[in-house]
């Protein structure tokens, strides 16, 4: 196997995504005690809403980002998708309200979303002569975000 900066990209976006995935479940107590929203008495919708506002646009992203790649390009589409993903993750880390970290978490919704949707046919393009190969050995790195 023969390893290029576009599949480098790629192993890290799948970590990226994946960590960020498992980051609002394990840090949602402390979150919600750091930032004042309640988990007690009905509360827990605070906490459920937090992944809505995640969830609601990736899918919306997955449904647009072939479109987008079919303009753009599968390379650029996936830049500017990893673009989102990361001012989203980093207005997470500092968001002093619920409200900012909701709004990161849409952002970091869009730019998963694309990733979700593109990143295996990237990798099948750039490997025309073993795409399977390549497109599992990528997908591993899943596993490695989650662990992070």
């Amino acid at each position: 196997m023969s390893f290029g900066r576009y599949d480098y990209a790629a192993f890290t976006s799948f970590i990226s995504y994946a960590a960020g995935s498992v980051a609002i479940p394990v840090a949602l107590v402390a979150l919600a005690n750091e930032l004042g929203f309640s988990l007690q008495a009905g509360g827990l919708s605070a906490g459920g809403a937090l992944q809505v506002g995640r969830s609601i646009p990736m899918v919306l992203a997955m449904l647009v980002c072939g479109f987008a790649a079919g303009r753009w390009g599968k390379r650029k589409t996936m830049g500017i998708s990893v673009l989102f993903m990361g001012i989203g993750i980093g207005l997470c880390a500092i968001a002093p309200a619920y409200g900012i970290l909701f709004f990161g978490l849409m952002i970091a919704g869009i730019g998963e979303g694309v990733i979700e949707g593109l990143a295996t046919p990237f990798i099948q393009d750039l490997h025309l002569d073993q795409p399977g190969r390549y497109i599992n050995f990528t997908h591993s790195f899943w596993s490695v975000g989650v662990l992070a």
